[in-house]
């Protein structure tokens, strides 16, 4: 470094760029111990500053200012007062899970859940919009309607919202925050940062998400162990969705990618949304189990179910785990066929763990059973051999855990820099 200076500077120029330098690394390691310190009380809930200095290896002095600081912002608070094992009691600190809260919405072609997360990552509010999104007029309503009623119900203080985060299927444009394209709500080319500024006064920053990358981000930062690098997560809901953690980080592609519902599975199949035949979407999610369970009711099948009117396709999978004919027929169908898809999934990526979410979250250790059987069939020892399934323990919940994670990371982060 010295010899670059030297090389291209004057003395006083030198000084200067040194001077500089190391302010910069001062900056950056006082930010790095306030991040690492902050993480640190927020998993542990409860921590004191003697068990900090033990856990980040900083020295008392640092821990006791960083703690100070973080007291002063607001992000941090005295709990208690510990029981004392000689000497003086120790401040026992948490997050203050009334810092800042962050909006978090849920898109689907069925409406919206709207919820608003805590600094602990708890969700203190959730109201279902049940309006159906077809278009970008119905999709801009809903939006607006969710927002407005999470302030008015929950939150009417704005400057205490660190963001409003949207998860959404299709394909997502992370950096300009636009959805490209989405077949099942007919939308393209949809810039959410642009609506949110419509809607919200003080111009909150909006983070968009697609769906199955904030349901992994959930389950990846709150239910796995670290140990855990490469994770794909698999939705079957209106559609079948992916997402991919490769090394440890969320792998995103520039102009969207990893769509798993329109892997081709037959050729000849059913027209799918997309315009092309035989997508696993158009086989393999809540329409084609609906359509084909009426198919079967109308062939004869025996069924517990007269009517298909108002079925959820968590309804047909809990039926046929139950042991309903007709649901089971449906699902031992669209079992085959998904399980066509995540072989292939797994004979190119190899991937430690594979988690099922969606309409499956809550089907039990039976439908992970099943699907394994038909998967390992399919793909190359070795690699079924390093693979492990298993269904969602958070539910849909991962995902607004996951987004709400990002906002905090991000709008936080960005006060203890300072």
């Amino acid at each position: 470094m010295y010899n670059i200076l030297k090389t291209w500077f004057s003395s006083k120029e030198r000084k200067r760029v040194e001077k500089l330098s190391r302010k910069a690394d001062k900056d950056t390691i006082k930010f790095l111990n306030r991040q690492s310190v902050l993480n640190i009380i927020r998993k542990r809930e409860e921590i004191s500053r003697t068990d900090l200095t033990n856990e980040t290896r900083l020295s008392p002095t640092t821990i006791s200012a960083i703690t100070s600081d973080l007291v002063k912002m607001n992000l941090v608070r005295e709990i208690r007062v510990g029981e004392s094992s000689g000497g003086r009691p120790p401040v026992i600190f948490g997050i203050n899970p009334n810092a800042a809260y962050c909006i978090a919405i849920r898109i689907t072609p069925k409406g919206a859940l709207v919820t608003i997360v805590n600094t602990s990552f708890k969700i203190l509010y959730r109201k279902e919009i049940g309006t159906p999104i077809y278009n970008e007029i119905t999709l801009k309503d809903t939006l607006k309607a969710s927002i407005t009623h999470a302030l008015e119900d929950f939150c009417e203080d704005i400057d205490l919202i660190s963001g409003i985060a949207v998860s959404i299927p299709g394909l997502i444009d992370y950096e300009n925050s636009t959805v490209i394209f989405c077949s099942s709500l007919h939308i393209e080319n949809f810039n959410l940062q642009e609506i949110i500024n419509e809607i919200m006064p003080s111009n909150k920053k909006a983070y968009i998400f697609k769906d199955a990358d904030a349901l992994l981000l959930g389950e990846y930062s709150f239910d796995l162990d670290a140990a855990y690098k490469n994770v794909i997560y698999i939705l079957i809901e209106n559609g079948v969705g992916m997402s991919y953690i490769h090394s440890g980080k969320l792998f995103k592609l520039p102009q969207g990618g990893f769509e798993l519902g329109h892997m081709t599975i037959d050729p000849t199949g059913p027209l799918c949304r997309c315009g092309n035949k035989g997508c696993l979407d158009a086989m393999v999610s809540e329409d084609p189990a609906i359509k084909r369970l009426k198919e079967l009711l109308e062939e004869g099948s025996i069924s517990s179910v007269k009517e298909v009117k108002g079925l959820r396709y968590e309804d047909i999978i809990e039926l046929g785990v139950q042991g309903d004919q007709a649901c089971s027929t449906v699902l031992q169908e669209q079992f085959y066929l998904l399980g066509i898809g995540i072989a292939n999934i797994i004979n190119i990526f190899n991937p430690q763990l594979i988690i099922l979410g969606g309409a499956f979250s809550h089907s039990g250790d039976e439908i992970v059973k099943q699907m394994k059987q038909i998967v390992f069939s399919k793909t190359l020892k070795t690699f079924s051999e390093n693979t492990q399934i298993y269904v969602s323990r958070l539910g849909r919940d991962s995902s607004f855990l996951g987004m709400s994670k990002t906002v905090f990371e991000d709008s936080i982060f960005k006060m203890i820099k300072n």
